[in-house]
Formats: C-alpha cells, structure tokens, sequence
C-alpha cells in the first residue's frame, strides 16, 4: 500500500496494491507506524470501507428520503458492482484513472467513489468533506485527479482552480446547480454531468451535459435503465440490472421518452395557493435569472388566511427598498403568471446551511418566522 504523507487528513491509494497486498488484515494502528501517518476516524473509516469490500462485507445505510420516510438499508454488493460498473462504461473509466472523493462516505454518492475505484483498480485521492477540495489537496500527490464527484458549492470555488481545470470529468449532485452557476460550467472546457440519482438507486441513474456540444436540460438513463411516470407525474425508475422494478419517486418530470427526462421539481415542494399549484424550484430559477450573482434565495409557501398557501421568495440581504422590490417583480412577472408571482418577500442577513453549503430551508425560516 502506498501513502501519500504529504497532510495528515489527506488519503492517496493506489486501490491496486491493497487488493493483491497479503496480509491485508492488520490493525489500523499497525498500518499507521508502518507508513508513519495518524489515523483519526476520518482515515479509519476509508480504509475500513476498502478493507470490508475486500473481505466481502455487507454496507448499511440510510435512504436519501426521496421516495419516503428514511430508513436503514443493506446495500446488495451485486448491485454495487453493477452500478460502479455502468459508471465506468458510461464515462470511459479507466485503472489509470485518479478518483477524487471528497464527499462524506457515510452518503452513497461518496461510498460508490470509493467502491468505482476499487472495481476497476484505480487510483483513488480521499479528503474529508469541504467547500474547497482542491485548495486541500497536497503539493506531494504524484497522481493529479481526472475523475471527481462535487456538489454544486465545491464546484463554484474550484473553477480557477488548475487542478481542476485538468480533470477529464465531473459529476456534479447533492442540490440543483443553480443558474448562475450553470452559466459559469458553460464556460468551462472541462466535461460536466449533473447526475440524478438517490440512496435507492446505488448513486446516479440518469445524467444531464451541463457543458459543452451536447448541454441540455434534459436527463439521458445509463444503460439498461428506462423512465415513465405515475398518475402524479413523478419519475418511475426502472432497472433490471440494479434490481429495481420499479422505484416510484416524488420527482415531478416530463417524459421525452423512455431514456429521456426533463426534472421540474419535488411534489413535497409543491404550494397549493388559492387552488393553483406552483412547484417551488421553477420559482427559483426564475428569480435567479433576473437577480444579480451572488444572491442566494428560496422559494417556499407561508400560511395564509385567504389562499391557504402564499408564494414567498426568501433572499439572502439587507432589506430592499419597495422601488427594487417593485422592479423585480415586474421582471419575474415577464416569466411567471399573476399565480405564480411572489405575494411577499422575506430577507435574512444569512441563511443556515449545512457543512457542505446547501441552504438549510426549515431552519432559516424557523429563525426568521418562528423565531
């Protein structure tokens, strides 16, 4: 096995070694005075992984909560297996390939980083979850990542950045890319993927070009894998190869086909106002694209008297004056109908997050209209 020492929290394997070492059965603290490294829970928890797939153990762990109420799960290995490789045949990966995992193992989308190198024998670079992962890679990595999984956050602060300028793909999920950010990926020349996906699902299902020649809003399946949708209009996967008859989601879609979709939204962030139903994300992407970047914002429903349900838009800022509250209405209004026009406007100084940035909806409007 071979380690890369140049900073502590940072893992560099090359996955060949530890499958074919002999002996690969001693103690974490064994392994750290062989390579001379700490381990803290971080560093045990990977070689863990990489030791328990070897040894053919079972992985646990929560459902995303897309199709229902989270609850722990035994993950089929088989299934792993096939899902890693429908990765590696979607995107051309190949053993002399860098993997960077940089999103928490204890989610699918980090766990499946980590066993798509193992099933092919690539090289794989591990640091612990952050906003920007390769300001935190060492200068002493002897192998540059080409492969890398990024929610949209990481993706914003890494663009610049040279050693992501050299990576042959992205994947990119966890949260909606915003447009502003979209806009952004256009630019680049490094191939990017929004990915669709969930606990259920062994990781991404279906794919979206956000760059280049072939950028779409549309959603492509990875092969063996078709879409319909139910009487709500929300996504039915279908793959055999995963073993998934049919996965009933809450995702609001327009089928193209049976290999093709386009996403509008979750049903649970659907506002029923006065009889009219608004789906929250076509909301947002509406005032993002005619607010200025940079501005963060949500859309989501406030009780009320007359409709049940009114259209708010929480923005991230100083109060505005009611002359540039007035102006973007009359904007949005060029885009959205009178129903789906925002009744009223909430401004937080800062909203809550968690680690990785994604907005934390429930407890910023708990501060702000609870609180």
């Amino acid at each position: 096995m071979t380690w890369d020492t140049g900073q502590v929290d940072c893992l560099f394997l090359r996955i060949m070694a530890v499958l074919i070492t002999p002996g690969f059965t001693s103690s974490f603290s064994e392994i750290s005075l062989a390579n001379n490294i700490p381990f803290d829970d971080f560093s045990q928890k990977i070689v863990k992984i990489i030791s328990d797939w070897k040894e053919g153990k079972e992985f646990s762990m929560l459902t995303s909560g897309s199709t229902g109420e989270p609850k722990k799960i035994i993950l089929d290995r088989e299934v792993m297996m096939a899902s890693a490789l429908q990765s590696v045949h979607t995107f051309g990966l190949r053993s002399d390939d860098t993997f960077l995992c940089c999103l928490s193992t204890d989610h699918i989308a980090g766990l499946m980083m980590v066993i798509r190198a193992l099933v092919i024998n690539a090289n794989l670079i591990v640091i612990p979850p952050g906003s920007s992962p390769f300001e935190n890679l060492p200068l002493t990595i002897t192998s540059n990542p080409t492969f890398a999984a990024l929610v949209p956050m990481q993706v914003e602060n890494s663009l610049n950045n040279q050693l992501f300028k050299n990576l042959k793909r992205v994947i990119v999920g966890g949260a909606p890319v915003s447009s502003g950010l979209e806009e952004k990926i256009r630019d680049s020349k490094v191939p990017m993927y929004q990915t669709y996906g969930m606990t259920e699902t062994y990781t991404h299902v279906a794919l979206r070009k956000l760059n280049g020649e072939y950028a779409s809003n549309t959603y492509f399946a990875l092969e063996g894998i078709h879409f319909t949708k139910d009487e709500r209009d929300c996504l039915v996967i279908h793959a055999p190869e995963l073993k998934i008859a049919s996965l009933i989601t809450n995702d609001v879609v327009d089928i193209i086909d049976d290999t093709h979709f386009i996403w509008h939204g979750r049903i649970d962030n659907v506002i029923n106002s006065g009889g009219i139903k608004i789906q929250l994300e076509k909301i947002e992407r509406a005032a993002e694209n005619v607010l200025a970047e940079g501005i963060s914002l949500f859309a989501t429903g406030i009780k009320d008297e007359k409709l049940g349900e009114k259209l708010a838009i929480v923005i991230e800022d100083e109060k505005w004056s009611d002359d540039l509250i007035s102006t973007l209405i009359i904007n949005l209004q060029k885009t959205l109908s009178s129903y789906e026009t925002p009744k009223e406007f909430i401004f937080v100084k800062e909203f809550k997050r968690t680690a990785l940035g994604k907005i934390d909806r429930i407890g910023t409007l708990k501060n702000v209209i609870i609180g």
